[in-house]
């Protein structure tokens, strides 16, 4: 019988995924690692397809609106503290000191002291200086001349210090008839106990933006009239169409000096995405789709005190940088891997908020069901509720015991947010028993053991026998 020609040889090594064979397995593993390297580029094609980047950019928007709706409400009301204040204002008609401020100031504008017009003013021979020559020299003219700007400087910055604190002043005596027509508050100290609606946080806010913007277009308004007083019939600013738009909104931001810029989509993508193609589609489809706050570029051009102003904000302001970063990182993250932190893993959505998206999943219940809900809940405690022990999670886990996911969906939430005293305590119980049981057993192990002598236990017995026997 004939051998096969390949008798003797070394087997060949084998590729699983496209069935090539090579002679060792250096070379397959080389192989292989090709195989990974065309994955991830196909991963990463992937996540560049059209429609999958549309859905992602909606969930950035989305996230951006939430933001920004945020920082209106700390620009407009305050923080925590002012917001409580606002809400005890409301419920008292205690007058909005800080909006009478607001306004006083966008009525007034904004400073603008020109420094060299006034050194030039005071520069005009309103102090004679008596000075000798020797002791100045053979230039006495130009030393003069620079020791009189100097002064002269000096002067003007004094006195414009000094009509700045005048100016203060005003405001501050503007403010006080402002809020003594209302009558003065009394001191209060239940701010503590108020707590914040967002429903009524935002109706205030939206009440003062209006009454900021309509100050700041009949600022526009007057400038214009003033500006028409000079101009050809057909040159003239059409007064009445004047209206501030989404455009604005850094103007808005310079005039009533708020802390809080808006977050630009366009802006977050230009600065993120470094595929100039994949950028375009991306700020193409914003505006076609959203109205967006203007990019750093557009504020710089159309509005540049309000630029300053912008970046003046934003270099000390954290809480917009965090905001922003967050952002940024859910973008890189969804082109390495799909964003796989922030998708559901039942239904494949993108979401902000994974533990209460759960509760209204369609596939997140229909899994509980099918599985029959007690490996699928502990995972889902377990990711969403970090905070919460392992005996309240099994705890939970136990009440919830044979229940279907509609009954679970309604109640779940509920119950960890509003029973979580009662579970504290009965573990608390539950521990101080097995302390008290342990305790308990500690001491009895403590009493030493009962020694049985059986021969002195005989001797025992004899005497009393015998002391039985001579009472007889």
């Amino acid at each position: 019988m004939a051998r096969d020609k390949k008798f003797g040889q070394r087997k060949s090594a084998k590729c699983s995924l496209c069935g090539k064979t090579f002679k060792t397995t250096r070379y397959l593993k080389q192989h292989m690692e090709v195989h990974k390297n065309n994955n991830n580029n196909n991963n990463k094609n992937k996540y560049n397809n059209k429609n999958l980047l549309k859905k992602f950019i909606k969930f950035i928007i989305k996230m951006i609106i939430i933001i920004n709706e945020e920082f209106d409400i700390l620009n407009y009301v305050g923080d925590k503290h002012d917001q409580k204040r606002a809400i005890y204002n409301l419920q008292n008609k205690v007058p909005d000191t800080k909006l009478a401020k607001t306004i006083i100031l966008i009525d007034e504008g904004p400073d603008a002291v020109d420094v060299d017009n006034l050194v030039d003013d005071m520069a005009k021979g309103e102090d004679a200086f008596k000075l000798c020559g020797s002791q100045w020299g053979s230039d006495i003219d130009k030393k003069v001349a620079e020791y009189k700007r100097i002064l002269n400087v000096k002067r003007a910055r004094e006195k414009q210090k000094k009509k700045k604190e005048e100016k203060e002043n005003k405001k501050y005596e503007n403010i006080m008839k402002y809020i003594s027509k209302f009558g003065t508050p009394q001191k209060n100290n239940e701010l503590g106990d108020i707590k914040i609606k967002r429903k009524i946080i935002e109706a205030i806010a939206e009440q003062k933006k209006e009454k900021i913007i309509k100050a700041i277009e009949d600022k526009i308004k007057d400038i214009a009239e003033k500006e028409n007083e000079n101009k050809k019939e057909e040159e003239k600013i059409d007064i009445a169409s004047i209206k501030l738009t989404e455009f604005e909104e850094p103007m808005v931001a310079y005039e009533a000096d708020f802390l809080y810029p808006k977050i630009s989509a366009r802006q977050l993508f230009n600065q993120t995405v470094p595929n100039k193609k994949i950028n375009q589609f991306i700020i193409n489809y914003i505006n076609k789709k959203y109205v967006d706050y203007p990019m750093d570029e557009e504020i710089k051009e159309e509005m540049p005190l309000a630029y300053d102003h912008y970046t003046k904000t934003l270099s000390g302001n954290g809480f917009y940088k965090k905001k922003f970063d967050a952002l940024q990182n859910k973008i890189l993250e969804y082109f390495e891997n799909g964003g796989e932190s922030f998708k559901c893993k039942d239904c494949g959505k993108y979401v902000i908020n994974k533990k209460r998206h759960c509760m209204h999943c369609a596939e997140f219940l229909k899994k509980i069901d099918e599985e029959g809900g007690k490996l699928k809940l502990k995972k889902y405690l377990e990711e969403n509720y970090k905070k919460i022990k392992i005996e309240e999670i099994e705890l939970i886990l136990n009440h919830f015991e044979g229940a279907d996911s509609k009954f679970i969906s309604k109640n779940l939430p509920h119950y960890i947010k509003f029973r979580h005293g009662i579970r504290k305590k009965w573990l608390k119980k539950q521990k101080e028993k097995q302390e008290m049981a342990e305790n308990s057993m500690a001491q009895i192990s403590m009493i030493p053991p009962i020694q049985f002598n059986t021969g002195l236990a005989k001797k025992l017995l004899k005497e009393i026998t015998n002391f039985d026997n001579k009472n007889k």
